[in-house]
């Protein structure tokens, strides 16, 4: 493991919990499938880096998230954990509708 508990598809790092990836919306859901939904598999859209879903063809994605169900925060240990585990790229939503929730030293990275 990884050293979070039940972070098999990513983490909630605002909540604390491997088990609600969605957080208080779906916004990061439906980012993820703009860019990988598979492409000519006949269902719904095709995802910019989606591939042919063959083996290791197109994006991976892994959830790490700041925006939680009754929590905010978590913004540089999410990064981390990406890297951590492998991201290559980072895809981060920093609209908020609440002034100063995140860090500075995160905003300036």
């Amino acid at each position: 493991g990884n050293g979070y508990v039940d972070a098999c598809n990513g983490y909630n790092h605002a909540d604390n919990t491997g088990n609600d990836l969605l957080g208080s919306h779906w916004h990061g859901t439906h980012c993820g499938g703009t860019i990988a939904a598979d492409t000519n598999n006949g269902i719904g859209c095709t995802g910019v880096a989606g591939g042919d879903g063959s083996p290791d063809s197109g994006a991976k994605l892994m959830i790490s998230l700041g925006f939680g169900d009754s929590n905010t925060g978590g913004f540089a240990e999410a990064l981390i954990y990406g890297a951590d585990n492998g991201a290559q790229i980072s895809s981060n939503s920093w609209g908020l509708s609440a002034p100063d929730v995140c860090e500075q030293a995160v905003l300036d990275a």
